[in-house]
């Protein structure tokens, strides 16, 4: 069998050696000065192959050959490194070492071409368009080299994806961690750690905020009366902390509060108001805002715009809802376990009733309401009176690859969502941080972010409960994974002499987005008593 293509990083990788693994033999060659290779694999070999080159700076790259015959071709470069990494859900290295029968089984044209179409559409995001150049393994590839400095087309994008990798400060490893991580392939931990997804990985960051990064963020203000604003965008630019929202044309300069928080003072058709964010190391942020410059401030969300399949939505959900039936009633709380199938159906639902949300009734009929895609971003409901809410979905996945869902509506209902899934217990010694935004049962909210942190100081395993100390001493119980799998309770501690006790409360943890919902536990008035709070956690 023999294997031929180039070895390039936008300039030719000369003088190299290339070694080859395929099914039932391997071969090894040295590159050329124009980065061409020729492997012959000796013996009974047959495609699929993957392959290897290590560049003059120790650099490793990996590529993969596919097809029937006994000749193909097969590029390796930066781009081919991250296909491998898509297609394996791991390691490329890895994969690299193990690859045998078993490995080759999974590797033919259909799960090579998913895997490169996914990697041209995430680069394509980052502003690297190699859709031109059709099957990026096997594309025409004339590398630049000292007597031909420019390379053709392909090359010259290889080399728009180097510069991209200098200017945002990420590595071609770090960014092939993440391509692994958001693949279908990938094993999801019991609890994600927040980081971007990899397009954002490609963009220029904020100067104090390596998670805030330039690009179109999708902006939720439930409270809103437009239903524009109410589930706006604004594009985001990391030099000038500047955004321009969609809905108005407006704009505002952020101010640095910190690492990763800002002000702004807007300047679109209302000024004089204030807005504050702050961002989790997922590009996931809380804002408040008070566009007329009067009180009192709402809360919102933002997180970075992307289009999800629709098929995405499929499997079971928990929620946590700030909800109410029309805009003249005050908020209450409301827990659901949902579920959709892969055309966006609702097929199940769970209602988990306050005060404590243990207890679960069924709430679904035949017109169980579905969603489907929607050209101006997201998901548009139908059924259920979802037309009538003018209920807008959206979906967001991280660099970890869990998916959060949150919906807004014409009553000023907000609700968030992710995968039904196991907590892993908080590590004893582990310190958190957060900001929190709180909203009473009338939408009004504070203004200000409130500034925690907090230790994990024991942990008692049996119980799946822990305890964790703020600065001041003062401590809470946590229970994971109640009322349900998934959440995790404070438990309430009676005021007493010296001590104004602790609020018994129930919260959603955004697998992998560094967000976290919760409310009070009402067991009082809940005008006065009702509370829903959004806390972002501090980037690591």
């Amino acid at each position: 069998m023999t294997l031929t293509g180039t070895a390039a990083t936008g300039l030719a990788i000369a003088g190299q050696p290339v070694a080859a693994k395929c099914n039932g033999g391997s071969g090894d060659a040295t590159t050329n000065d124009d980065g061409s290779y020729t492997v012959t694999v000796e013996g009974d070999a047959s495609l699929p192959c993957t392959l290897r080159v290590t560049t003059s700076d120790g650099q490793v790259l990996h590529s993969l050959a596919v097809g029937t015959g006994s000749t193909a071709r097969a590029n390796i470069t930066p781009v081919s490194e991250l296909i491998v990494a898509r297609l394996a859900g791991g390691d490329p290295a890895a994969f690299f070492e193990r690859f045998d029968a078993d490995a080759a089984s999974s590797v033919n044209e259909s799960s090579v071409q998913s895997a490169s179409a996914a990697v041209v559409e995430t680069l394509k995001s980052a502003g690297i368009d190699l859709s031109a150049f059709g099957d990026v393994l096997t594309a025409e590839l004339r590398a630049a080299t000292s007597a031909n400095p420019t390379g053709n087309a392909f090359d010259q994008a290889l080399d728009a994806l180097g510069a991209a990798l200098e200017t945002s400060g990420t590595t071609l490893a770090e960014l092939s961690g993440t391509v692994a991580q958001t693949s279908p392939q990938a094993v999801q931990a019991p609890s994600g750690r927040p980081s971007l997804p990899p397009e954002l990985m490609l963009k220029k960051a904020a100067e104090n905020c390596p998670s805030f990064r330039s690009g179109t963020y999708r902006v939720l203000i439930p409270m809103d009366s437009s239903p524009a604003a109410r589930a706006d965008t604004m594009d985001f630019d990391a030099d000038s902390l500047t955004s321009t929202f969609s809905s108005d044309g407006g704009s505002v300069t952020w101010t640095a509060d910190g690492s990763c928080r800002y002000v702004a003072d807007t300047n679109g058709p209302e000024p004089g108001g204030v807005v504050k964010v702050a961002v989790s190391g997922a590009g996931v942020g809380v804002l408040l805002t008070d566009f007329s410059g009067e009180d009192p401030y709402r809360v919102g969300l933002f997180f970075p715009e992307q289009k999800i399949p629709l098929a995405e939505l499929e499997g079971t959900w928990n929620t946590l809802e700030w909800e109410r039936s029309d805009t003249s009633e005050p908020f209450s709380a409301l827990m659901e376990e949902i579920s959709f199938d892969a055309s966006g159906r609702l097929t199940g639902a769970l209602d988990c009733a306050p005060p404590d949300f243990a207890s679960c009734s069924a709430d679904i009929d035949e017109d169980a309401g579905a969603f489907e895609v929607n050209p101006e971003g997201g998901f548009v409901g139908t059924g259920m009176d979802l037309e009538e809410l003018e209920g807008r979905l959206f979906a967001y996945r991280s660099g970890s690859g869990d998916l959060m869902l949150s919906f807004v509506d014409n009553t000023n209902t907000l609700l968030l969502a992710t995968k039904k899934r196991a907590m892993s217990m908080p590590e004893v010694g582990a310190v958190t941080g957060s900001w929190t935004a709180l909203t009473n049962a009338f939408g009004d909210a504070s203004g200000e972010l409130d500034d925690g942190s907090w230790t994990y100081v024991s942990a008692d395993v049996p119980s799946s409960s822990v305890i964790r100390e703020n600065p001041a001493g003062a401590r809470q119980t946590l229970e994971i994974d109640s009322p349900r799998e998934g959440m995790f309770r404070r438990v309430g501690v009676p005021p007493s002499e010296g001590s104004s006790g602790v609020a018994p409360a129930i919260f959603l943890g955004l697998q992998g987005m560094g967000l976290t919902a919760g409310t009070r536990v009402v067991t009082g008035d809940p005008l006065v008593q009702g509370m829903f709070m959004l806390s972002v956690a501090k980037p690591r």
